[in-house]
């Protein structure tokens, strides 16, 4: 999108000749910024000169003459749909740039943030402020995998797990910590769990109770390390098949079948088995 206004919208006295410049500050002065927008000032200023400002902006004014209590989510999704804005505004309060925010996803402290995100992710719109952010194509995806999972219904994605889950995504994250080691590599990492496997398989589930929260759900580091690393596919298979429970899954030959690999497809290989998480870990 050409960033450039031929003729100046002036907001809060200032001219403004770039797109950017002006959402960033109608983000940054928040009600300003809503009022600019849903008074139809922003709609009538681009009618003429510039279809890509404009009709976004009349589909934002319509929305909230339909959803009034909505406006602070519309004026935010239109802000960060339509401007690269580096910063993470909500409602007058300037979270920081995308550093900031993954150091809020780490401490997990400030409840308001907290509050803000699971609602973002519940509505589909984390995704929409790192692309606005001009986060990698890669974190963008693995950011949308959060919110397709964390909305699918019967899901088992908890607010907790939502939240490191997403640090893990916007950190990129390449290494694993794991019974006081570190694993850069899922081949190194199934090798090391293959040699418990050897010793026997009650050995095996003991130590693989940290990698997951229950009998569904994988542990957040482990998946955000693995969607990290690009195996969003077999992540997706994975909740596919889990998250509604184990209920009507084909049974698994026992046998001498390699207990890290399942969900096969033509480029890799999920490094986990299914029959060995059929155990339930909370009893």
């Amino acid at each position: 999108m050409n960033d450039q206004i031929r003729n100046p919208f002036i907001f809060m006295e200032n001219p403004y000749t770039s797109k950017n410049r002006l959402i960033g500050a109608m983000a940054a002065n928040w009600k300003e910024g809503r009022k600019a927008l849903f008074s139809g000032k922003i709609s009538a200023h681009f009618k003429s000169m510039d279809r890509s400002m404009f009709q976004p902006a009349v589909t934002a004014e319509n929305a909230f003459r339909i959803a009034p209590k909505d406006g602070d989510v519309i004026f935010w999704k239109w802000a960060y749909t339509q401007g690269k804005i580096p910063d993470f505004f909500w409602q007058g309060r300037n979270y920081g740039n995308t550093d900031k925010v993954i150091g809020l996803l780490h401490d997990g402290t400030e409840e308001g943030f907290n509050r803000l995100l699971i609602m973002l992710v519940s509505r589909k719109l984390f995704s929409v402020y790192c692309k606005s952010a001009r986060l990698p194509k890669s974190v963008i995806e693995n950011v949308k995998y959060v919110e397709k999972y964390f909305n699918k219904e019967n899901s088992g994605f908890k607010k907790s797990k939502t939240r490191t889950l997403l640090y893990m995504v916007l950190s990129q994250e390449r290494k694993l910590s794991f019974d006081s080691r570190t694993f850069d590599d899922v081949r190194l990492f199934s090798a090391y769990l293959q040699g418990f496997a050897d010793i026997s398989k009650k050995k095996l589930h003991n130590k693989i109770q940290p990698l997951f929260l229950d009998e569904y759900n994988l542990e957040p580091g482990l998946e955000g390390w693995l969607l990290n690393l690009g195996f969003q596919h077999e992540l997706s298979l994975w909740n596919d098949k889990f998250q509604a429970g184990f209920d009507g899954l084909q049974e698994e030959e026992d046998g001498d079948k390699d207990p890290l690999s399942v969900l096969k497809c033509p480029t890799r290989t999920l490094p986990l088995q299914r029959s060995d998480l059929r155990t339930d870990f909370r009893k």
